[in-house]
């Protein structure tokens, strides 16, 4: 670990850093150069990243800037990983404040295929016709299910995993949960699932299933995820389940999710994610409408779109970068958040950024759950622009190390405290509070004494 950066105000403050990437990834064939970013912030400012691949010297970055891999301004460096075909190289990062605490991000892997000779098998299924009795080779030799594919990829690999492997689904409607025999394993890349060429998501939906099984990272690629009419209950996507171990992992990529319109808003729907534990989900390039809750447990969110869901958005997404929020509906005397921290722990060094509130909004930005503390979250680039708002912010516990910044409430909402709440270490940054209480009903108005940037040991406030 780095030595403490400096001494003076907030010395004591923990750096909040986080990779801007999903991990597990494979390089393009052809190229050992990888665009790796991290996204950081700190109450007295980052003073630099530094990220390295594997055993490779470490690359020193001292300003954000625009990641042309994913148009997002981070700290971010071409890694030169290796010219071979390598599975499982370890991306490495050290993150140093001005003044403050540093943090060591690990546990961060990608694989090179430069020269194209990493396993790449493809197997078929067909949950119409198909038979896992056949090979899983082609389209009409499919198998009839999803794992039955998966454990046709680690025969075909060799060496008893899947990773690499990509499953192809031909027209029909898929059940990913059920598997009571044999597993599924990979290590260190995905098994990607995806529509058969010329397909849309909408072919080959998932429709029904109540867990992922066992414990393997599986990539989903423009697949659609669709409750059925009848569903009477609440349904998981991916919940906690005895087949699940704690490092399971699934990527939703290019994905829709989509509930039943017609029974829509009575808690019918997908409660969509790990439910307190179990495993990591990653969203990118997303899209939900007509659910119950969206994201639960995961591990990194970038350009997610949500639209008329009744419960809340994200829970314990420890990044997130780029989400719109429209059209949420308050159902029986409850209100959806925004984004919620739910734990029976400490949830910390979360960072949060560029998020879009809008459009009447029946709903609670930020909500901080009730005996227990948070600290290290970074709020940057936030606007909410809604006549229907609730609470911009409910804070129900110890808080300390928040940075807020370029952050704007306009329309009808509050800031409020409750129960256990104080605050210490918070900076507001280009902070823009506009706003007049929501019909008198919403709770304690707080005002913070001071009028842009607040960096005090301790945040003082007024109640209205």
């Amino acid at each position: 670990m780095p030595a403490d950066q400096g001494s003076g105000d907030h010395d004591d403050e923990y750096i909040i850093c986080r990779f801007a990437e999903v991990p597990h990834r494979t390089t393009p064939l052809g190229t050992s150069l990888w665009a790796v970013g991290v996204v950081a912030d700190h109450i007295n400012g980052v003073a630099k990243i530094e990220l390295a691949c594997d055993d490779g010297g470490w690359v020193e970055i001292t300003t954000e800037s625009t990641n042309p891999r994913t148009s997002k301004d981070e700290y971010w460096a071409y890694l030169e990983c290796d010219d071979a075909d390598v599975e499982g190289m370890e991306i490495r990062a050290r993150c140093y404040p001005v003044v403050g605490k540093c943090r060591v991000l690990s546990d961060f892997t990608i694989s090179t295929n430069y020269g194209g000779t990493l396993f790449a098998g493809v197997k078929f299924v067909d949950s119409v016709s198909g038979s896992d009795a056949n090979s899983g080779d082609t389209a009409g030799a499919a198998y009839a299910t999803l794992y039955k594919a998966g454990q046709g990829l680690q025969v075909a690999r060799g060496d008893g995993k899947a990773d690499g492997g990509i499953i192809k689904l031909l027209a029909g409607d898929y059940d990913y949960a059920g598997y009571t025999s044999g597993s599924v394993t990979t290590t260190n890349r995905w098994l990607t699932i995806q529509p058969n060429d010329g397909l849309f998501a909408t072919d080959c939906p998932i429709t029904t299933g109540s867990a992922w099984p066992n414990g393997m990272r599986t990539q989903l690629v423009c697949i659609a995820v669709n409750v059925e009419p009848e569903t009477t209950s609440e349904s998981f996507l991916v919940a906690n389940n005895p087949n699940q171990v704690s490092d399971a992992k699934v990527w939703m990529k290019n994905q829709t999710i989509q509930g039943p319109i017609a029974q829509w808003p009575n808690k019918i729907g997908w409660y969509y994610g790990w439910n307190e534990g179990g495993g990591t989900v990653y969203w990118t390039d997303h899209n939900a409408r007509y659910v119950w809750c969206v994201m639960e447990g995961g591990g990194f969110a970038r350009d997610i779109d949500i639209e008329w869901i009744c419960g809340d958005a994200i829970r314990n997404t420890n990044c997130v970068y780029t989400l719109a929020f429209r059209d949420a509906y308050i159902l029986l005397g409850s209100h959806p958040d925004l984004i919620q921290t739910h734990s029976s722990s400490t949830p910390q060094n979360f960072y949060w950024r560029d998020f879009l509130c809008e459009d009447n909004l029946e709903s609670q930005g930020m909500y901080i759950g009730s005996d227990y503390a948070v600290q290290d979250i970074a709020f940057i680039d936030w606007t909410f622009e809604t006549d229907m708002l609730q609470t911009e912010f409910q804070a129900a516990s110890p808080c300390r190390h928040l940075v807020y910044r370029r952050f704007d409430i306009l329309g009808l909402a509050t800031w409020r405290d409750d129960s256990n709440f104080t605050a210490n270490s918070i900076h507001l940054e280009d902070f823009i509070f506009d706003s007049v209480e929501y019909d008198g009903t919403a709770g304690k108005r707080v005002t913070f004494q001071s009028a842009g940037d607040v960096a005090d040991a301790e945040i003082t406030y007024n109640l209205t």
